[in-house]
């Protein structure tokens, strides 16, 4: 689907705190987007566990796209 639009995607596997490698990653890149899905889970599941989206929206250099 990016091909019909060029555009181009980018993945990669790394080890580590998930929003922080992604956002590494970005900078390393000079991505434009970071384009990141979601559960949607609750705001309660949310305080419990955790949002690597949400970290990431808070912390990303660049636009993110949060997908559901």
């Amino acid at each position: 689907m990016a091909a019909e639009h060029d555009r181009t995607v980018s993945t990669a596997i790394r080890v580590g705190d998930p929003a922080r490698e992604i956002i590494r990653y970005a900078e390393e890149r000079d991505v434009d987007t970071i384009v990141i899905g979601s559960h949607g889970r609750s705001f309660v599941v949310r305080m419990l566990l955790g949002s690597v989206a949400e970290a990431v929206v808070r912390r990303a250099p660049t636009p993110v796209l949060v997908v559901r």
